[in-house]
């Protein structure tokens, strides 16, 4: 399967020789709305758009997007242990926060499905699933976009994990 990212995000993919130096920080021209962003991304694969429109006090400050994970996880209702996976793969996360940006710059974002709850408590099963929604779906996301609302001011932020996925990823996009 080939992803096709939009052709302005190409020149914010790190080379092979900036691999390993993260995260890598750019500041968003003014001229750029998180609406038009979405609509250049959302065709890429588990899009999310964290967006905090409404401003309440301390809360709605950010808003994030980002997508085409480096690796996405649904599990089944099947798995014995949906929260391990998510536990694995948080291990994979290295980096701390950059101080004064947003606090969500790349790592695991996703859904907790209500079958969630049947791997911490013993509760039936609905008798009708009107829902189908998987315990547990996240993605392992590299980059994102992050607007601060109360300073007007936004960033890509790539965090350029060292690893063979990330390096295999970056290679075959930019030979793509």
């Amino acid at each position: 399967m080939v992803t096709i990212a939009p052709a302005s995000l190409h020149a914010f993919l790190p080379d092979e020789s900036t691999l390993g130096e993260a995260p890598l920080v750019w500041p968003l021209p003014e001229s750029i709305e998180l609406s038009d962003a979405f609509l250049r991304l959302c065709q890429l694969p588990h899009c999310v758009w964290l967006d905090s429109a409404k401003q309440i006090g301390t809360l709605g400050r950010y808003s994030f997007l980002t997508a085409d994970p480096l690796e996405f996880v649904a599990a089944d209702k099947a798995c014995a242990d949906p929260l391990g996976l998510l536990g694995k793969h948080q291990a994979l996360l290295q980096q701390k926060p950059l101080a004064g940006l947003p606090p969500f710059q790349g790592g695991i974002c996703g859904v907790l499905g209500y079958d969630l709850c049947r791997t911490l408590e013993p509760i039936e099963a609905a008798k009708h699933d009107d829902l189908p929604t998987p315990p547990i779906a996240f993605g392992l996301y590299d980059w994102t976009i992050c607007y601060d609302h109360q300073c007007r001011q936004g960033w890509i932020i790539s965090q350029g994990w060292p690893s063979p996925i990330r390096k295999d990823v970056v290679l075959k996009r930019r030979n793509d």
